[in-house]
């Protein structure tokens, strides 16, 4: 028998409640430190499943809710891809890609259109797999996301395992070698991405398991 059964159920009610008396009064109660932005969106979305669409007559909601997805990964911003989305009412995120010359005035007018005449947005993924060179550009574009919009989540897809280090440094690797940990580090720490995105595969799929 578990030892816990073997005391009647009132007297673990007191037990409990001595314990919590004692922990009171014995030590001042230290505040809870505030969650993450990160962690405070994925608590309120326990369970966020998409998948990545671009092409507007190729995307059926009907099919995507089917495959047991409820979020809309737009990877371009394409106004007929959204408005299917906001007709679905199903919740989308937006990739974003300010490659060339980074978080400009015309990007953030063209970014707040987009959000402000598509309801249901809740994310924006902004670059994807990043070198270490890009990480500064990328970053002030998030950094204006998380002050425009405090209550969506802002993140990038990091490079996978398997590439080089001159892949994931952007250019030659400092004395010393650049690791995979060292890419994740940076990832986290340079563009404070809210949550840590990276591809994982976890099955080979050939040709001959395509069905046409």
């Amino acid at each position: 028998m578990d030892p816990i059964m073997r005391y009647p159920r009132t007297t673990l009610y007191v037990l409990s409640a001595v314990l919590m008396a004692v922990v009171a009064t014995s030590a001042p109660v230290r505040a809870e430190e505030p969650l993450s932005r990160g962690k405070r969106w994925v608590r309120n979305h326990p369970l966020t499943t998409m998948a990545l669409t671009m092409v507007p007559n190729l995307f059926e909601p009907d099919v995507y809710g089917r495959a047991n997805l409820n979020t809309v990964l737009c990877w371009k911003t394409r106004p007929a891809l959204l408005s299917k989305a906001v007709a679905a009412k199903m919740p989308w995120h937006l990739h974003v890609y300010p490659h060339k010359d980074g978080l400009t005035e015309e990007l953030k007018a063209s970014l707040t259109k987009i959000h402000d005449d598509h309801p249901g947005q809740t994310g924006w993924m902004v670059w994807d797999e990043p070198k270490r060179s890009q990480m500064f550009i990328a970053a002030r574009t998030m950094r204006w996301l998380r002050d425009t919009w405090p209550d969506e989540l802002v993140y990038s897809n990091a490079y996978p395992m398997g590439a080089t280090a001159e892949r994931y440094y952007g250019g030659p690797v400092p004395e010393g070698g650049y690791s995979y940990e060292d890419y994740l580090r940076d990832f986290a720490t340079i563009m404070d991405s809210d949550v840590v995105m990276f591809d994982a595969i976890f099955a080979t799929i050939m040709d001959s398991d395509v069905v046409m």
